[in-house]
């Protein structure tokens, strides 16, 4: 049973969060990451949901997120707040609790983040908790920075609706039920065509790769200019996935267009190799037949392309 119906299953049957970390951590086909968060949720008395920890603390409604892209590890504090705090206060946090700090704008609101390492002993880990919330929140009533009280998503335009905190996208937010549905609505579409687009850019990059490889069959020439389309069919095949224009976007390319490259590559010398009755391994190894130079011009004018692509895509809004 997954982690996330186990988690429905019983909160059908039992509102007691506690109870539900100790049956939690018991279970066997859960990973030690999701155990770790249930131990801590646990340790820290605070609710659980998803994989996210969320509670009140000093008046301010906050989540706490396992970091999956750290080997120590490392949870994420955020609290969503009306204003923003001041550059040099900020600064003054990030000495106090020897933490990465940082503030963003998040829908209507601002969102506070801080990064918590806890210390290994569990005995000591909810009075480390409480000392670090303490100074986080004390930073915020300083500036008189309040939680953020209306709808996250539409700024209370729905008087009329009832709002409730829910977990959403791992934050703890305040939302009328219909703001939350759409939202997740909208960020399963936007989930869906990123994939799409990933799909798209691979496609792409092959397709791209077809001129080439019929000139290297009918012709039996390396055309190297031709190399360059693989990329740029890549970056048309992203955007027919429709997902934005973003950093990623140049990564999809250049990855999607040099596997092309590879293996468009390799079936071109195998063709030569077949052709002079010589196995691939010792074609390429024979210095004679220029190999490594032809490897190096295919990966020449596949970077071109990418460059090209790029200069489509950083001249896009989105980007």
């Amino acid at each position: 049973m997954s982690f996330d119906n186990f988690y429905q299953n019983y909160r059908k049957k039992n509102d007691n969060m506690i109870q539900y970390t100790k049956i939690m951590i018991k279970e066997k086909n859960i990973s030690m990451k999701e155990k770790q968060v249930l131990e801590l949720a646990n340790i820290l008395g605070y609710h659980i949901e998803k994989k996210t920890i969320y509670g009140v603390n000093n008046g301010y409604h906050f989540s706490l997120n396992l970091l999956s892209n750290k080997k120590i590890p490392t949870y994420q504090v955020s609290i969503l707040v009306n204003k923003v705090m001041t550059l040099d206060n900020i600064k003054t946090i990030r000495k106090e609790l020897q933490s990465v700090v940082s503030m963003n704008e998040e829908h209507n609101a601002f969102l506070l983040q801080a990064l918590i390492n806890f210390p290994k002993e569990n005995e000591n880990k909810k009075d480390f908790f409480i000392e670090f919330m303490n100074t986080l929140t004390k930073a915020l009533q300083k500036e008189n920075i309040n939680d953020y009280n209306r709808c996250l998503f539409c700024n209370d335009d729905k008087e009329k609706e009832e709002k409730e905190w829910v977990v959403i996208r791992k934050l703890y937010v305040l939302s009328h039920q219909s703001c939350a549905e759409e939202e997740l609505k909208t960020t399963k579409e936007k989930s869906n065509r990123l994939k799409m687009s990933l799909l798209g850019g691979i496609i792409g990059a092959f397709i791209g790769f077809i001129p080439a490889f019929l000139a290297l069959i009918f012709a039996d020439y390396f055309i190297g200019v031709l190399y360059a389309l693989s990329p740029i069919c890549a970056y048309l095949g992203y955007t027919l996935g429709k997902a934005p224009l973003k950093w990623y976007t140049t990564l999809c390319v250049a990855i999607s267009s040099f596997l092309a490259t590879i293996v468009a590559t390799i079936c071109f010398l195998a063709i030569l190799a077949n052709t002079n009755g010589e196995s691939l391994i010792g074609y390429i190894r024979n210095p004679n037949n220029q190999c490594y130079t032809i490897v190096l011009q295919s990966i020449l004018f596949d970077i071109i392309g990418i460059f090209i692509s790029w200069g489509f895509i950083t001249r896009t809004k989105n980007h």
